[in-house]
C-alpha cells in the first residue's frame, strides 16, 4: 500500500518547470515512510515553490528557537549546579560568561555529532520517542515524587529513581535478553516507556515512603 497525490494544484499544473522538476517515481510514497516523509513529500508534490520556500524558511526558525533554548538551558545547568556547586561558589561575571560560552560550544558540538549519528535511522520520530522516554520518563517522575511527597528524602528518591532505570532499561533493551528467556521481554511498545517510567518513580517513591513512615511509626510506638 502507498500513498499518491497524483492530482496537482492548478499552479503546479501550469507550471512546465515545477513539474519538471519532480523526479520520476516522487508521486507516491510507501506507508513505512510516512512518518518521516510525509511533510518533505507534501511540500515537493503539492506546495507551489513561493510556499514551500515559506515554510522552509518557517522550518528552520522554529528548529534555531529550540536549539538555542536548549543550548543556554544546558549551559546554565552546567554553570549553576556543577561550577558554582563544586569549584567556585562566587563566581565573578567575566568567570561566569566564559563558562556559559564554553558550555554552550561544548553542547553545540555534542548535539551536532548526535545529529550525524542519527542519519541513516529506519525512523526518526519512533528513535525520538525512545529517547525522549529514557531521559524524560525519569525526570518527570522525580518531579512528581518531589511535587506529592515532600517528606521523601535523597534515599528514597535515589532508590526509586534506580528502580525507575532498570524498568526504563528493561524497556528500551529487549535485545539483550537471549531468545530462550523472550518471555521476560518488555511486551510495551518503546512509546509507552516515558509513561511507565515515569509511573515507576514515582509510585515506587511513594510506596517506599509510607512503608518508611509505617515503620518509624511503630518504632516510636513501641
Amino acid at each position: 500500500k502507498s500513498l499518491s497525490l497524483s492530482e496537482k494544484p492548478v499552479s503546479e499544473k501550469n507550471d512546465s518547470k515545477t513539474n519538471s522538476s519532480v523526479p520520476a517515481g516522487s508521486d507516491k510514497i510507501e506507508d513505512s515512510e510516512i512518518a518521516d516523509r510525509v511533510l518533505p513529500f507534501f511540500m515537493v508534490n503539492r506546495l507551489p515553490r513561493g510556499i514551500t520556500g515559506l515554510l522552509i524558511a518557517a522550518l528552520f526558525a522554529a528548529a534555531m528557537s529550540s536549539v538555542d533554548s536548549s543550548l543556554n538551558s544546558s549551559a546554565t545547568i552546567i554553570w549553576a549546579d556543577l561550577y558554582k556547586r563544586y569549584f567556585n561558589p562566587k563566581p565573578s561575571e567575566n568567570q561566569s560568561i566564559r563558562i556559559l560560552k564554553i558550555s554552550t560550544v561544548v553542547w553545540g558540538i555534542l548535539g551536532t555529532f548526535f545529529s550525524l549519528a542519527l542519519i541513516g535511522i529506519e525512523s526518526l520520530l519512533d528513535t525520538w520517542w525512545q529517547l525522549s522516554g529514557i531521559f524524560a520518563g525519569g525526570m518527570l517522575g522525580l518531579f512528581l515524587l518531589g511535587f506529592f511527597s515532600k517528606s521523601a528524602g535523597n534515599t528514597i528518591a535515589k532508590i526509586s529513581v534506580t528502580i525507575g532505570i532498570l524498568v526504563i532499561s528493561w524497556m528500551t533493551f529487549p535485545g539483550i535478553i537471549p531468545d530462550h528467556l523472550a518471555f521476560l521481554r518488555s511486551p510495551f511498545h518503546t512509546n509507552m516507556i516515558v509513561v511507565v517510567g515515569t509511573l515507576t518513580i514515582f509510585l515506587s517513591g511513594i510506596i517506599l515512603n509510607d512503608i518508611v513512615r509505617r515503620l518509624k511509626s511503630g518504632a516510636t510506638n513501641d
